[in-house]
This record gives C-alpha cells, structure tokens and sequence, in this order.
C-alpha cells in the first residue's frame, strides 16, 4: 500500500489546497461580501444648454437625488468615498416639452463593487417651452404719508417688463410688482425697485426671469382736501318737462395736488350732461374736470351724476279763502267785499303739484300804506320752490277800508 503522506510532492500539494483552503474560510468569516446603501447623492444634469437650443426649460426645476445599494467586500465597502461617486443625467437626450424619466448614470464606484439598485431607476423631469411675455409694472404702495398729505400718480420707467420662462410658470404670473413704503412721507420719493413676479395669490412665481430687474420709481407727495361735486347741466329738457333734482355721488370728493393754486379751490365741476330733448330721469357716471397737477384720491376721478325729470301739469283750486296782510289796527275793511271766491292754477313738476292741497295755499293782499277809501289792491301768494302760478282769478280785489267807530267795533 502506497502511504501518500511519505510522498514530498504530494504533501506540496495537500499543503498548498488546505492553505488556500483556510484562506477563502478565513476572507469569508473576516471580509464577507454584504449589501449597504448610499443615500440622497445629487444628480448633476449635463447638456442643459442643449435643452435651450431646442427652445425647452425644465418646468418644475428643483436638486435631484438617488439612493442606490451597493454589493462588496466589507472592507472595500468601508472605503468607498460618498463625495466622489458622480451621478448624472444627460439632458441632450430629450427633445419634446412634457414629462420624461431620464435614466442616470454612476461614476466613482470601483469595479469591484456591484450596484445592486438605484431608487429611483431615472429621474422625472417635465419640460416645457421657454416663452416671453411683455407686463405692465405695477407700484405697490405700502403705508400712508403724513397727516393731510396723499400720494399721487406715480411714475415708472420703464412701465413694461419682458418675462421669460417656462409657458406654464409664466401663465401662473399674475402681476409684476415693485414695492416702496411711503409712511410719514412728506416730500416727493425717488427710488430704484426690485421687481418680482407674482400669482394671484401674491407669491413669488420662481423660475421667471424678468428683464429689467429693477424700476426707477417717482411717487409724488401734496397736500389733500375735500370739495364739493358742481354737476354741468346743459340744454333743455323736452317741453312741458321739467327738472327736478340733480343728485351727486358723491357729492364731496378728496382731491390732492402739488400745483400753487392748489389752495384755491372750492369746488371741483364735472364734463358736460346734455338733457337736451329728456323725458325721463336718467343717471350717468361722469368724469371730473380736474386742474393740472391735481387727482381725485383713492378713488376713480368720476362720479354718478342722477338727473330727475318729470312732466309738467297744471292744477286749479276753487273757493280758496283770502288772507289779509298788514292792516293797520285803526281801520277795518268792509267784509262783504271779501266774500269773493278765489280761484287759483298751479303749474308744475307732477310730484310738487299732486303733493299740494287746497289748505296749503293762503292768498292774501297787503295792506300797508294804505289809508280810509277804496282801494284796488292785487291778489298775492307765496309758493313753494318750482311751483309757478299760471293764473289767479280774480288778480285784483276792490276793498272799502273803514277807520273803527264804536258801532262797528259794538
């Protein structure tokens, strides 16, 4: 029997097995291979300009990160750098607006170690066309100036700004703003403002570019005061019509101003309302006819003019008792001669003249400066505003006056 452990080649041999042997059970138990993951390292997005000339811009732009799980040797797994693996994602890949999953790609991971998995596999990217859009400047004012001063119009230059952006930032803008606080503020303000973008909400709309960024700003300071509403009636309402009132809303506004003759204002007239030819009540919004370097404050500088008109209508009143005015006491007229029935016709707007009766009328004759004797004397009355006396009947009345005797006082 052949005893192999007397053989030196073969025990070379069997030496050499169980060395490597007690080498793969020595890396195995001291230096397996495990799972381990890296998380949140960023993407870095290559070729953006590429996305330019195709005229696109990413739309919901934001840091991309992906966490990926790694296979290795524990001690190759210990040395791997987290700052020097470089994930990217080449934007020259995509050509049309709307959302795309764009597939990473990872380097600085050794060759020896395996990536198992990446979360998420590619990146969701939406693309949009890049737009440009002309906006009015508006000038938010924050605060009040001094007491008995207001802010007037203001100037900007420019008054436009150019937006660029994608087409859908650019529909949520809903105004580009620039803003200056004017408290306490007694004398002009110049400045140079910021602009931004804002949505209806007022929030910023990030990712718009707006060009100019700034706006140069002259905001006006003077002195305010309130007067009175002159609504200019002009022509003539049809005939047998008439106007009745003329209603201002408002009938004061506040008005500010920075000329010298300021001061001199009273009152502030509106444009020309034509009632040439009305019938009927109408009402109307009109402008104001404002001096130069001066403004309506805080509101429109207009105002609701309202004109009534009403048809014209005569009315007769018999059997109206007439009065006596200023007899002097020593004399007294002959009664029988006062016994005569009055007759009397309005004429007038329908509402005044429906609204009178027969008790509110007092026709009388004046009696001053006259002595004993017979007299004509002429009939008088006393009538409301717009009322006109179309006729009285009779005009004039012969008296008796008597000076007083003991019989006729008996």
């Amino acid at each position: 029997m052949i005893n192999l452990f007397d053989n030196k080649k073969t025990m070379v041999i069997i030496s050499i097995a169980v060395a490597v042997l007690l080498w793969v059970f020595v890396i195995t138990k001291e230096n397996p291979k495990i799972f381990t993951p890296i998380n949140d390292i960023p993407v870095e997005l290559t070729n953006v300009e590429s996305l330019e000339e195709k005229g696109l811009i990413i739309s919901n732009p934001q840091e991309y990160t992906i966490s990926i799980r790694v296979y290795g040797r524990k001690n190759q797994l210990f040395k791997i750098d987290k700052e020097a693996i470089r994930v990217e994602a080449d934007l020259s890949r995509l050509n049309t607006k709307g959302t795309h999953f764009l597939p990473v790609s990872i380097f600085g991971i050794p060759p020896e170690i395996e990536i198992s998995s990446k979360n998420p596999e590619a990146i969701e990217i939406t693309l949009d066309q890049i737009v440009t859009k002309e906006r009015d400047i508006k000038i938010k004012i924050i605060g009040e100036p001094a007491e008995g001063m207001a802010y007037l119009s203001y100037i900007s230059n420019p008054n436009k700004a150019t937006l660029e952006g994608a087409e859908t930032l650019l529909n949520k803008v809903s105004e580009v703003i620039a803003e200056v606080d004017i408290t306490n503020a007694t004398s002009e303000i110049n400045r140079q403002l910021p602009l931004k973008a804002i949505d209806a909400n007022g929030k910023i709309v990030e990712g718009v570019s707006i060009s100019p960024q700034k706006v140069d700003v002259t905001i006006p300071i003077g002195a305010t005061k309130n007067v009175p509403v002159n609504p200019k009636i002009v022509g003539n309402v049809s005939q047998d019509y008439v106007i009745t009132m003329v209603t201002v809303k408002p009938k004061e506004i506040k008005i500010g101003g920075i000329s010298q003759g300021f001061n001199d204002i009273t009152s502030i007239s509106t444009e020309d309302i034509s009632v040439m030819g009305q019938t009927k009540t109408f009402e109307k919004k009109v402008k104001l006819l404002l001096p130069e370097g001066v403004e309506v404050i805080s509101r429109e500088a207009a105002v609701m003019v309202k004109v009534t008109i009403e048809p014209v209508i005569e009315k007769t009143f018999d059997a109206v008792k007439l009065n006596i005015t200023n007899l002097n006491d020593n004399l007294v007229i002959q009664e029988d001669l006062l016994d005569q029935e009055i007759i009397i016709t309005l004429k007038g707007a329908k509402s005044l003249i429906e609204g009178i009766k027969k008790e509110d009328l007092s026709p009388y004759i004046d009696i001053s400066g006259l002595q004993e004797g017979r007299h004509d004397v002429p009939i008088k009355i006393d009538l409301p505003e717009g009322i006109l006396l179309e006729n009285i009947d009779p005009k004039v009345i012969r008296i008796n006056i008597q000076r007083k005797t003991e019989d006729i006082i008996e």
